[in-house]
Formats: C-alpha cells, structure tokens, sequence
C-alpha cells in the first residue's frame, strides 16, 4: 500500500468539501435574504385582478379604495398616535403605526386627516371623512350664562 499517496489526498478533499460546504451555505443564506417579506407578498387571491376598464378608472380619477376598513377617528400624538379604525364592520378598535389590522393590511402612518394602509407592497390612503350637517345648519358659540 502506498501511504504517501493517501496523505496527499486527504488535505485536498478536506478542502474540496469545505468549499462546497461554503457554496451551499451561500447559495442557501443567498435565497433567504432575496425573497420577499411575507408581510409584503401578495397573497393569491387578495387583489382583484385589474381589468382593462379598471386601468383607465385610475388616469384620471383617484384609485378606487380596494380595503374594507372604515376611518372612524384619528389621535395624532408626538409619538405617532393612534387610528380608530373598523375594519369589515368589526368593532371600532384603536391601532398603531406598524400593526395588521386584517391578514396582510398593515398601517403604515397616520396624518391628521387620513391613515395609509399597505397590503401587498402597495399602499392606499384612507381619509378621514366627518358627519355632515343637515342642509341649512349654522354652528354657533356655546352661549355661556
């Protein structure tokens, strides 16, 4: 048996299996870091698809609201705030910055006037819409005795 040949080998597949073990792990951590955040990926089925009618809606006017969440009230605060929010006619419940409101709808940030809601990796802003007044209302100081 020839010993010397085996010594010569053995460092050089040590080294062969320690860079397929170094490609592997790249080619894996690689495919990690490249997919989406499920948070942002679309869900199938979650957006109507847009047909050609629905396209031309949008040029000239403003989109169309796709998420049935209704804006109840806005707390604007230093530290971000909270929205009143309904979401598919749920209670009112108050949110913050950052959270799921519904699977995959997330709010993303609040204005005094309006929220914006992301699902998707698209976002849509929501405005905040006061009760109107019966025709002919005029609002006065309260009268102080």
């Amino acid at each position: 048996m020839n010993f010397e040949r085996s010594r010569q080998l053995l460092p050089y597949g040590v080294e062969v299996g320690g860079w397929l073990i170094v490609v592997a792990l790249t080619g894996y951590w690689g495919m990690q870091l490249a997919r989406p955040s499920p948070h942002l990926a679309p869900r199938s089925g979650a957006l109507t698809p847009m047909t050609d009618a629905r396209r031309w809606e949008t040029v000239f006017s403003a989109p169309v609201a796709q998420i049935p969440i209704q804006v109840r009230g806005i707390i604007a605060s230093a530290s971000g705030g909270v929205a009143l929010l309904a979401p598919e006619g749920a209670p009112i419940r108050a949110w913050q910055a950052g959270q799921e409101v519904l699977p995959g709808v997330y709010l993303v940030r609040m204005d005094r006037h309006s929220v914006t809601l992301a699902r998707g990796g698209r976002e849509e802003t929501l405005i905040l819409t006061g009760p109107s007044l019966p025709k002919g209302t005029t609002l006065a100081p309260p009268h102080l005795p």
